[in-house]
């Protein structure tokens, strides 16, 4: 008998009893993206680091990581099998809200620390996941900036909820959502209710992207790999390509996400654990070669019409989609061959990304504000051997400790709270 292909709420609404496993190279993109938020910060906010046009062009996508992350959260949510909305809930409850209240309690303390105000109104706002970079309601706390996303991903699981009640809501939400991007384009919103709802919405779009994966998926359809990092490189051009002022431009993120969720999909596809099992039933999409030539001809135009962009980094984006476009099994053979070694050590990242994420920020602002006399590179050593020991105890220790307390309390033995299972949740 052929394997069943996968089954979630969401494409059917029945219960699901399999929990789903871990998808190695997902964990591992899901790494990167923590590491550029991290690099990104780490050499942009510790003063006196040396600065370089190279390590510049390469830590200059933290953004663009933050959509990844945005990408990613959508397609693993959407890849587990809840028995019931309630196990949905707990699930996430318990896999954000107590590693970001923490983050929240270690926030307040460096800026008490460093004599900084502390608004409460702020605070209050930050707890109720209310704040947005652009401060539509309240802003995030100065000392850690990173949080203003986080708001965003609620909002996200919330209407995840309204999906996995009402199905045919899906496709209406992600009009309203690719609709609000496009007017940002064309009205001023001022801050308040209707900027945060147009801003919030628009959002909504990069993590849907994630959820269209799993459908695709669903129904037996993947994108090759060639055309997974082919799409994921012109993405990437397209990301240097504003067509606005607004440094959330949405189109351009919005390429990114694309690009990343075709990546995702060859790479779930293409996975030992998921080939194994559901490989024969797959049907893989490619580009043909005209497709590729004229979209890459596109994209780079627009970057070298458009882009701000350090000139190094439009040479090397040209670059890089002109051998993903002629010739992309040679990038992937070179780009497994240098993950290799560090395929363990990006797996373990990948499972603290989320505590590593809020932690990290207020930890550099915390050695910044104390003014320590020693030198710069000590300092960057310091923070992320701190950073990286506080997101471990965090995400690999906390969580797990509040799944065995759930799984003994309550007797949950649902798959998402599986408390054999060490580690953090996605």
């Amino acid at each position: 008998m052929s394997p069943r292909m996968p089954n979630s709420l969401i494409s059917s609404g029945k219960p699901a009893t399999v929990r789903r496993r871990r998808v190695e190279s997902l964990e591992i993109v899901r790494a990167i993206c923590a590491l550029t938020v991290f690099s990104n910060h780490l050499y942009s906010k510790i003063p006196g680091v040396p600065q370089y046009t190279v390590l510049n062009m390469v830590t200059n996508f933290a953004t663009e990581a933050v959509i990844g992350f945005f990408v990613l959260s959508g397609l693993v949510i959407s890849y587990q099998q809840y028995d019931t909305i309630q196990n949905y809930i707990v699930a996430r409850v318990v896999r954000i809200i107590p590693i970001y209240y923490i983050a929240l309690v270690i926030t307040i303390g460096a800026m008490l620390i460093c004599s900084e105000s502390v608004h409460l109104n702020q605070v209050l706002g930050n707890a109720l996941f209310l704040q947005t970079l652009n401060g539509d309601i309240v802003n995030p706390l100065p000392y850690n900036l990173p949080l203003w996303s986080l708001s965003y991903e609620v909002f996200n699981y919330l209407m995840f909820i309204t999906v996995l009640t009402f199905p045919r809501l899906f496709s209406p939400l992600f009009l309203i959502s690719i609709i609000s991007g496009i007017m940002t384009y064309f009205f001023t919103f001022p801050e308040g209710i209707v900027s945060w709802f147009v801003h919030i919405f628009s959002f909504l779009s990069y993590w849907m992207i994630g959820v269209i994966v799993i459908k695709c998926f669903e129904r037996g359809k993947i994108a090759s790999l060639e055309t997974g990092i082919y799409s994921f490189m012109v993405g990437v051009c397209i990301s240097r390509t504003p067509l606005s002022y607004d440094y959330f431009d949405f189109i351009r993120l919005l390429g990114f996400a694309i690009g990343t969720g075709l990546l995702c999909s060859a790479l779930l596809g293409n996975g030992p654990e998921v080939a194994k099992v559901y490989g024969a039933r797959l049907s893989v999409s490619r580009l043909n070669a005209y497709w590729r030539i004229g979209i890459a001809t596109c994209a780079v135009a627009m970057l070298w019409e458009l882009s701000p962009s350090l000139r190094l980094t439009k040479v090397t984006l040209t670059i890089g989609v002109l051998i993903v476009t002629i010739v992309p099994s040679w990038l992937l053979k070179c780009g497994g061959i240098a993950l290799l070694p560090l395929r363990v050590t990006l797996i373990y990242m990948g499972g603290l990304s989320y505590a590593l994420y809020v932690i990290h920020y207020p930890i550099i602002c915390l050695f910044n504000g104390l003014h320590l006399k020693i030198s710069p590179i000590l300092e960057v050593i310091m923070v992320v051997a701190l950073s990286t020991f506080i997101a471990h105890v965090l995400d690999y220790r906390l969580q797990h400790f509040i799944r065995v307390l759930l799984y003994r309390i309550r007797g949950m033995g649902m798959p998402i709270l599986n408390a054999r299972a060490p580690g953090p949740e996605i």
